[in-house]
């Protein structure tokens, strides 16, 4: 968690959300009215901060000093905000940020606007943030959904080999992190390793409303491939564009096995896991589109986009779940 200090340091910076895409220039921090940590960050649109004086960021309850009027933002939470170079990078995206509480330089953040914040956003009590894309494991004696039960071992077959890829994809995200030295692509690995997190446990969820869990034998030999697999970039001098493009075919390939699980939960009646599928292919294209977008910017995008890579998390390259 970022300290007040820290978080003050943003003010000016530009804002984008998790896929580059601009929002405006942070003109505030709003702290917590009981801890006093950052909170809320505020947001405003170009031309509102650079005409209400961005610099002279508030923290919350405090005068404006700015000269002219004071700039006017929305609320977007200061939780997985991280700084990239002299960007800042938020969690809000530019539709939740449009329908976010604003909130004027210099003036006080009302209760009701706080929680209209909070329940925008998803953040529960104590910070926390729902996931909403599956139920909650079942309880005891709870429904579980009803499936044929050769579909439902299919399914829950998939579920395993991909969460295992999973596994894989964590170990191997953390390698490259570790040998990267490009700052974009360095934010690139940690924003992923966290989604990459968040699928797994969705995955977790999902199988315990199949009446399945994770094969500790697929996860574990998925884990010593991709241990084995992190071993010879380490020896290259400059392994970025091995690992940008590495990475890029992997999602890829993630994203056509996701759209494979989706076709067979349709197939099913399992609207519950064909949403799952759905929405976790969606940030698998979303991230391809992001990493071949920057290293283009940078001059690798060739490398990247035309290069075969030994991709990472298992799998045979059809974007079939492996078995």
């Amino acid at each position: 968690m970022e300290t007040m200090s820290e978080a003050l340091s943003w003010v000016g910076r530009a804002a984008q959300d998790p896929w580059d895409a601009p929002l405006g220039t942070i003109v505030a921090v709003v702290p917590d009215v009981e801890s006093g940590a950052p909170e809320w960050l505020v947001i405003a649109p170009e031309q509102a901060a650079t005409a209400g004086g961005a610099s002279a960021a508030v923290r919350g309850a405090e005068d404006s000093t700015a000269a002219g009027e004071p700039a006017e933002g929305a609320l977007a939470p200061v939780r997985d905000a991280e700084p990239t170079g002299a960007r800042n990078r938020v969690a809000a995206t530019a539709p939740l940020l449009a329908q976010a509480p604003r909130l004027r330089v210099g003036e006080r953040l009302a209760p009701a606007d706080r929680a209209a914040a909070r329940a925008r956003y998803g953040i529960g009590p104590g910070g926390a943030r729902r996931i909403e894309a599956v139920e909650s494991p079942p309880r005891e004696g709870r429904h579980r959904t009803e499936l044929a039960p050769e579909r439902r071992r299919a399914l829950i077959d998939a579920l395993q080999s991909l969460h295992a890829r999973e596994q894989a994809e964590l170990r191997e995200l953390a390698a490259m992190r570790w040998r990267a030295r490009d700052e974009e692509l360095v934010h690139d690995l940690a924003l992923h390793h966290k989604e990459t997190n968040r699928h797994a446990a969705m995955i977790r969820t999902r199988l315990a409303q199949l009446g399945g869990r994770p094969s500790w034998r697929r996860d574990a030999a998925a884990r010593a491939a991709a241990h084995l697999a992190a071993q010879p970039p380490r020896l290259r001098r400059h392994p970025e564009a091995h690992d940008a493009a590495a990475l890029l075919a992997h999602e890829r390939r993630q994203a056509e096995a996701w759209e494979q699980v989706e076709r067979l939960s349709r197939e099913s009646g399992d609207e519950r896991t064909a949403a799952l599928a759905d929405a976790i292919a969606a940030d698998e294209r979303a991230m391809a589109a992001r990493l071949a977008a920057n290293w283009e910017a940078s001059g690798g995008g060739a490398a990247v986009s035309n290069r075969p890579a030994a991709g990472i998390g298992g799998g045979d390259g059809s974007g079939r779940p492996s078995t």
